[in-house]
This record gives structure tokens, sequence and C-alpha cells, in this order.
């Protein structure tokens, strides 16, 4: 599992599907037509106190392992 936060080098670590998640969520908590409906979610994602965990398949049985 990689833990990261939302910042240049992060996602310049990141590829492919984690890139884009990542990118979707920030859109989703920056977007200002659409608020997100919870308040302490958007003040600490843009306070930059939340973390990231992104992990392998969920369907494979290795990725358990790789899980803390």
């Amino acid at each position: 599992m990689t833990l990261l936060m939302i910042d240049q080098n992060s996602e310049i670590n990141l590829t492919d599907w984690k890139l884009d998640a990542l990118q979707a969520f920030k859109i989703k908590m920056t977007d200002k037509e659409k608020l997100f409906p919870c308040i302490p979610a958007t003040q600490a994602f843009a306070l930059h106190q939340l973390r990231y965990g992104v992990c392998d398949d969920p369907r494979e049985e290795s990725t358990a392992q790789t899980f803390p």
C-alpha cells in the first residue's frame, strides 16, 4: 500500500488509475458548483490534513498482505 498526500511530489510518483482517482477526488473536493456535503472533510482537504492509502486490486489475495 502507498500512503500519500495530495501535492506535486506525490502526484508525480503515481501512475495509471491511482493518479486518475486522486485527481478525480481533488476535483470533487474543490468543486464550487457542486459542493461536497461534508464540511469537515472539505476543510481538512483544503488544509492538507488528509492522507490517502492506495492499495492494489482487492480481488487478489496477495493484496491483503500489502495492506497494513
